[in-house]
């Protein structure tokens, strides 16, 4: 199944690491509830808004990404720009029934990304294969509260060290805090997507 997005099979981005990335329209597959979305989101700026760009026009497949994802890669980054809605704001069940099916196919294959949409996409998070991890994008540490309380792992952004009871700070955030060059990628680290349900804080760097 073709999905409306822009897949690589590779990732140079030095923070993660390498490993495979999706894609797709800032806006047209955002919730609109989203308080970033036209108020600094990072995905209309720099090389990331490239490929934001260029996913309204291009699709990809599953089967094809992965064929193409290089030997000792394992990981799929989903929704580095965009996130799992139609223009109408309702969900995108062709793009999730195509994750669903490609997890499933490809057991030994890493997925993770994160959506603002968390709240009407419970039911489906949930319900993905183990080999998926989906986190709720939060805003505020009552949404934190909120998503928790409905069984979601989440992440959320903070300027100061304010960490919860149950929470991760991101070791690349981390080090960036204090101006320290990070020694580990988001490959590497794996807190995100290692199954283990931790709700992890990112930094404002």
């Amino acid at each position: 199944m073709n999905i409306l997005g822009h897949a690589t099979p590779k990732s140079a981005n030095r923070k993660t690491g390498p490993m495979a990335a999706i894609y797709r329209e800032v806006g047209a597959t955002c919730p609109s509830s989203c308080p970033m979305l036209n108020n600094g989101c990072y995905a209309r700026r720099g090389p990331t808004a490239i490929h934001a760009k260029a996913s309204a026009a291009k699709v990809f497949n599953f089967d094809d990404l992965i064929s193409r994802m290089s030997k000792g890669i394992d990981t799929v980054r989903l929704n580095v720009t965009g996130d799992f809605l139609k223009a109408d704001g309702t969900p995108d069940e062709d793009y999730l029934d195509a994750l669903e099916a490609a997890a499933k196919k490809y057991p030994n294959i890493t997925f993770y990304g994160y959506t603002h949409a968390w709240d009407i996409l419970a039911g489906r998070i949930k319900a993905m294969p183990k080999n998926v991890t989906i986190l709720a994008s939060v805003n505020s540490k009552e949404d934190a509260r909120k998503a928790a309380v409905i069984g979601l792992t989440y992440a959320r952004v903070t300027s100061t060290k304010d960490r919860e009871a149950g929470e991760v700070y991101c070791p690349v955030d981390k080090a960036k805090k204090v101006k320290a060059k990070p020694t580990i990628t988001c490959r590497e680290c794996r807190l995100c997507f290692d199954g283990k349900g931790r709700n992890i804080v990112f930094f404002k760097v």
